[in-house]
């Protein structure tokens, strides 16, 4: 089990020791205390899910949902990219470029939302109902973004009794 001091420990190691080579166990058994004076790339070492574990419980679907999140995770930064490069380096905006990089994303959120049989006038109905929640006044405020109104315990569905909000009948929501 890890614990306070085992985290004080990794702490403490990473702001006042230079990380050296270890040789040998960073457990103490199985489900033993984790060794105290462990580095950090002991630390990443030891909890690491094994590449051939995950390689192993892949299924298509698996595979087909990663190849989209990360499609769209590489678009979106080459869509930064193109930003950066107007608004820090001040060159002109590339408008195809840009254009072809939003392409890019919806491709890959479509496959996305076909793996999961949603549709892109649901996701887009879904977030206005969010941002309607977020911005009961119409319009953007610092105030309504850092207070999340849709988060609130009023749109939420109760996970015990299956009411919504204020309707709930068993606490579940407070």
């Amino acid at each position: 089990m890890i614990n306070d001091n085992f985290w004080q420990g990794i702490l403490l190691k990473l702001s006042f020791r230079p990380e050296k080579k270890r040789s040998g166990p960073t457990r103490a058994g199985v489900g033993g205390a984790m060794n105290v004076n462990i580095t950090h790339a002991d630390l990443v070492r030891s909890l690491v899910k094994d590449g051939d574990a995950i390689a192993g419980e892949l299924t298509g679907n698996d595979a087909h949902l990663l190849h989209m999140a990360v499609g769209v995770s590489t678009e979106a930064g080459e869509l930064l990219d193109a930003v950066k490069k107007a608004t820090i380096y001040r060159k002109p905006i590339d408008c195809e470029n840009i254009i072809e990089e939003l392409g890019d994303i919806e491709f890959y959120l479509e496959g996305i939302r076909q793996a999961f049989a949603i549709t892109r006038e649901t996701v887009l109905f879904a977030n206005i109902a969010k941002l309607r929640r977020r911005y009961h006044e119409g319009r953007f405020t610092n105030e309504q973004a850092q207070a999340r109104a849709d988060k609130s315990p009023l749109f939420q569905q109760c996970p015990n009794c299956k009411q919504q909000g204020a309707d709930c009948v068993c606490g579940g929501l407070r």
